[in-house]
């Protein structure tokens, strides 16, 4: 994704991620399969390109994981220049049917609470519509994206 202008903000560059991330989730949701690869590119003002590949044990599925992943692939990479063109792409695929997590001994409640809710916004998106259901974050991204003050 092109931005509208050259950018050191990281407020900017994390809501650009963020948009990024909710576009692959819906694909991958679209397909049924999960990811095992990210790969980040950052573009700088003066068009040079870094490109940087994370591979995952756990499947990617929920735009907080991409983000959270992609973000902290760009932290590490970032010169600190001026970015023009941010990217996220997903590789390594699997059909969640054959995907799996290692679970967390400590944390394992919270993954199973968080599946079940998953898939009722999954089941209620795929019978409403695609983004009936959104988290709040990204509502509110979206909001201040399409503001007239935003200068997008």
């Amino acid at each position: 994704m092109t931005l509208p202008h050259d950018t050191v903000d990281l407020k900017m560059i994390y809501e650009t991620m963020q948009h990024l991330a909710g576009k692959l989730e819906t694909k991958l949701k679209r397909e049924h399969v999960a990811s095992y690869e990210l790969v980040v590119m950052i573009r700088y003002h003066d068009w040079k390109t870094v490109t940087r590949h994370k591979s995952t044990m756990q499947p990617l599925r929920s735009w907080q994981e991409i983000l959270n992943l992609a973000f902290s692939v760009f932290q590490a990479n970032w010169s600190g220049e001026a970015v023009r063109l941010l990217g996220i792409t997903l590789a390594s695929f699997q059909a969640i049917s054959e995907s799996t997590k290692q679970l967390d001994l400590f944390s394992y409640q919270n993954d199973i609470q968080t599946e079940e809710l998953v898939d009722l916004i999954d089941r209620i998106n795929d019978q409403f519509g695609e983004n009936t259901l959104l988290p709040a974050t990204r509502l509110l991204n979206k909001k201040h994206s399409e503001s007239p003050d935003s200068g997008c």
